[in-house]
C-alpha cells in the first residue's frame, strides 16, 4: 500500500498561475493462485473484500508465476526522509516560486519565467504471506525554474532543477546556472556538419543509456531479443566505462528500502570497467532466467512489477567539466536533446534533435547551436568513442551522472 501527498506551486510566464494540492493512496493485491499471478488495486479505504475477489477472478487468466515471494530479510536504510519538509508551508513554498521568477526577470524584463516547487510526503508499506512485512517514509522537493524568451523566430528555453529527498540545494545556484546558460545560448552561432568531440550533460545522456537499459532488461533477456543474452561476463566497451543501478543513495528520489515486490534495494553493477556483470530482474524475470533478484522491480499504475532502473550512476572522472571544455578546440556540448529515442533500441543507434547545445571554439562556450541533429551509436560510441567524465556528479529525476565525453560524433545541420 502507498499514501502520497503532494503539494505544487506553478509560476508561469511570471505569474503565480496554480496552487495544487493532491491526496492519493492506494492498495495493490497481488495473489498466485493454481500456479498463476492475479492482481487488483484499489483506491477506496477497506476495500479488502473487492480487492481480494478481484485478485481472485484475474488470477484465472494470469501469467504462470515462476517465482514465489520473499520472505523478511535485512533492509537498508538510505536517507530518503526529511521530516522539516512536511512543516514547509504553501506560503513558504509561493514566496520560493515568485522569488525565483523574479531573479530570472532581472536578467530581462522580455523574459518570460516559469518555476515550480513542490515537495511531495509518501508512506509505503508492503505484506506477504512469506514473513516480509516492512514500511518507509519518503520526502521529495523539487524546485525548477527555467527562462524562456521569443525574439523574432528565435525561440530559447533555458532550465535547471532540484531535484531530493532533501531541502540541501542552493537557490542562488539554481539561477546563476541558468542565467550564464542563458546569457550564452541567447547568442546563435552556426555550425558545418561534420564529427566533432561531444560533452553529454547528464541530462541528455538518458538517451544514450536507453539503449543499454533496454538490452540488460530482464524481459529482453527472458525473450530473447536482448543481444547480451547469455554475454555476462564479456568485456563490451571501453574499460573506463562503468555503470551502476543503486537504489541506496542517499538522497535520491529513486532509492527506497524494497522495491516493490519486497526484494531489499541494492547497488548493482551492470557494466563495470568494460564489462558486462548484471541483468535488472524483477522476481518473476529473475526466477525465469534461475538467478537472483536484484530489487528493480517496479510497478506503474497498479500493473504487475516488471524489471526497471532505481539510481543509475557511474564513476565520476577526473577532469572537472570547465577543463573539459577548455581542452576542447572545436566542438559541441550537448544540454537537451529532443526525439532521441526511437527505431529498435537493440541495435544502440540513436538520432535526435539537439534542443539545446552550445558550440565550443578554443576552450570556451561561444553561443546555441541550432537546427542540428545528433547520430550515435551507443554500444560503439562507448567502446571505441568514449574519452572520459567530469569530476562533478548531476543528480537527474533518476540517475547521479557526470558529463560524458566522446569523440567524433556525427552531427548533420
Amino acid at each position: 500500500s502507498s499514501y502520497a501527498v503532494d503539494n505544487t506551486v506553478e509560476v508561469n510566464d511570471n505569474q503565480l498561475k496554480n496552487l495544487k494540492s493532491t491526496e492519493s493512496r492506494d492498495t495493490i493485491l497481488r495473489v498466485i493462485r493454481n500456479g498463476k499471478i492475479g492482481l487488483a488495486s484499489s483506491s477506496r479505504p477497506n476495500d479488502d473484500d473487492n480487492l481480494l475477489k478481484n485478485a481472485i477472478d484475474t488470477s484465472e487468466f494470469g501469467t504462470e508465476a515462476a517465482f514465489t515471494f520473499p520472505g523478511s530479510a535485512k533492509l537498508p536504510q538510505p536517507e530518503i526522509y526529511d521530516p522539516t519538509l512536511e512543516s514547509l508551508s504553501i506560503e513558504e513554498m509561493v514566496h520560493i516560486a515568485t522569488s525565483l521568477a523574479a531573479e530570472l526577470q532581472k536578467e530581462d524584463p522580455h523574459i518570460l519565467a516559469a518555476t515550480q516547487v513542490s515537495r511531495v510526503h509518501s508512506e509505503y508499506h508492503l505484506a506477504n504471506t512469506s514473513g516480509f512485512d516492512a514500511g518507509y517514509k519518503k520526502t521529495v522537493f523539487v524546485v525548477l525554474a527555467a527562462a524562456n524568451i521569443v525574439e523574432g523566430s528565435n525561440m530559447l528555453t533555458v532550465y535547471d532543477y532540484g531535484m531530493s529527498t532533501h531541502r540541501d540545494f542552493d537557490f542562488n545556484h539554481l539561477i546563476e546556472h541558468v542565467l550564464t546558460d542563458f546569457r550564452i545560448a541567447r547568442h546563435n552561432v552556426t555550425l558545418e556538419a561534420g564529427e566533432y568531440p561531444v560533452i553529454m550533460s547528464p541530462e541528455a545522456m538518458a538517451n544514450l543509456l536507453r539503449p543499454i537499459i533496454a538490452c540488460l532488461d530482464g524481459r529482453a533477456v527472458v525473450k530473447g531479443i536482448s543481444p547480451w543474452k547469455d554475454r555476462l561476463g564479456e568485456k563490451l566497451f571501453d574499460e573506463t566505462f562503468s555503470l551502476y543501478d543503486d537504489g541506496t543513495v542517499a538522497r535520491s528520489i529513486s532509492s527506497g528500502y524494497f522495491d516493490s515486490e519486497g526484494v531489499p534495494m541494492q547497488r548493482t553493477p551492470l557494466v563495470e570497467n568494460g564489462v558486462i556483470r548484471s541483468y535488472l530482474l524483477n522476481l518473476q524475470t529473475a526466477a525465469q532466467l534461475k538467478m537472483a533478484p536484484t530489487g528493480n522491480g517496479s510497478r506503474e499504475s497498479g500493473n504487475s512489477p516488471i524489471p526497471g532502473t532505481t539510481t543509475l550512476t557511474a564513476p565520476a572522472g577526473q577532469t572537472s567539466i570547465d577543463n573539459m571544455i577548455k581542452g576542447i578546440k572545436k566542438g559541441i556540448l550537448v544540454d537537451q536533446l529532443m526525439g532521441a529515442w526511437a527505431g529498435n533500441p537493440y541495435t544502440g543507434a540513436i538520432n535526435g534533435n539537439i534542443a539545446l547545445g552550445y558550440k565550443i571554439e578554443n576552450g570556451r562556450r561561444v553561443g546555441r547551436v541550432k537546427d542540428c541533429m545528433f547520430s550515435i551509436n551507443a554500444f560503439e560510441g562507448f567502446k571505441s568513442q568514449f574519452l572520459g567524465c567530469s569530476k562533478e556528479l548531476v543528480k537527474t529525476a533518476n540517475a547521479m551522472l557526470p558529463y560524458f565525453l566522446f569523440d567524433k560524433v556525427n552531427i548533420s545541420v
